[in-house]
């Protein structure tokens, strides 16, 4: 036993063979993929008196960024929370929307900037859905710098806080529900893997990685998609046929009573979302399509106004993969020339 013990200890003795230094903790490749994915909001007041708070900065964390239609240059999400988001950061940070520029992620640019757009994984929020909040901010009492990040729903709820006005409101729960639901169940229907991979995942950042991820991260994707912002509690039939793999069985293996129940969801979601435009559409052209909905007095927009134009924004910038949405597109022109007043607000 104890020559048995010896030479346990001799053949231990023997390691490490080779001890490596301690791993740097700059990485040219990290940063490399860090500047594909953060963009620097534009912020003019800066640009012109240098004076930048560097504790004010935050990160808003959205899913995967695309050309804006009205100006290539600028980077914007499609999706209507995240999008939502952003455009509300922008306007009350006195910033503008992220320009794509040779220069844009420089470390003198980042300098000039208090907020940025950042393209993760839904994976990476705490709660696993975006957008989310990261915000850097000095403790009062002890002087130190706190990091704090924010939910979907606490980043929604901060938003709603400054809203005062119960038809507003109501308008903003509307939105919320019912065209939400529109959104995301005729996502659900498209049988373009490619299009929602490009919308809702990272795929495209990195180009080797995208056959991988269309054929594992797919499903992942989808039932995500439909457990957001409540979407599984209105329409727990749909949400269920993804969430346990249902869906993609062939229907003559479904039983008659569950296949009835998602079309009678998807059928709902569908009238509510387009009876919901067309209520907006006459409303705004009732008012003689002047301004925005609650933003006369200080002729910029408000909380809702903000929350319409992103939606109808993601919307119409996927009419031609969605029937539904290109019919939103002619039947809605009032909320089209609304989106496009409310986007020229944070445009540079």
């Amino acid at each position: 036993m104890i020559s048995l013990i010896a030479e346990i200890n001799r053949f231990n003795s023997n390691f490490p063979l080779v001890t490596y230094a301690p791993i740097d903790n700059v990485s040219e490749s990290f940063d490399s993929l860090e500047s594909k994915r953060e963009f620097k909001l534009v912020d003019e007041e800066e640009e012109d008196n240098g004076n930048v708070n560097q504790y004010t900065k935050f990160k808003l964390g959205v899913y995967n960024v695309l050309p804006f239609n009205f100006d290539e240059n600028i980077l914007v999400t499609v999706d209507p929370l995240c999008f939502f988001a952003l455009l509300l950061l922008a306007s009350r940070s006195g910033c503008y929307l992220p320009k794509l520029g040779p220069d844009t992620n420089s470390a003198g640019y980042a300098n000039t900037r208090n907020g940025s757009i950042v393209s993760l994984a839904f994976g990476a929020s705490p709660d696993g859905e975006l957008p989310i909040l990261i915000e850097d901010e000095i403790d009062k009492i002890t002087k130190t710098v706190k990091r704090k990040v924010r939910r979907t729903t606490v980043v929604n709820k901060f938003a709603l806080a400054s809203v005062t006005d119960t038809t507003e409101l109501m308008y903003i729960k509307l939105v919320d529900t019912r065209l939400f639901d529109f959104y995301i169940s005729r996502l659900t229907l498209t049988k373009d893997k490619s299009l929602i991979m490009r919308l809702y995942s990272l795929s495209g950042i990195e180009e080797k990685q995208q056959d991988i991820s269309e054929k594992l991260v797919y499903p992942s994707v989808m039932a995500h998609l439909v457990s957001r912002f409540q979407f599984d509690l209105r329409n727990p039939s749909i949400a269920s046929a993804f969430n346990t793999g249902f869906f993609w069985f062939p229907s003559w293996i479904r039983p008659k009573y569950y296949t009835q129940s998602i079309n009678e969801e998807y059928q709902r979601c569908k009238d509510e979302g387009i009876e919901a435009l067309l209520q907006f559409e006459r409303v705004y052209n009732d008012a003689g399509q002047k301004g925005f909905f609650f933003g006369s007095e200080t002729n910029k927009p408000s909380v809702f106004d903000y929350k319409l134009a992103a939606m109808v924004y993601c919307i119409l910038d996927l009419a031609e993969f969605v029937d539904e949405f290109a019919q939103v597109k002619v039947k809605c022109p009032g909320l089209a020339f609304h989106c496009a007043a409310v986007m020229k607000t944070v445009m540079k």
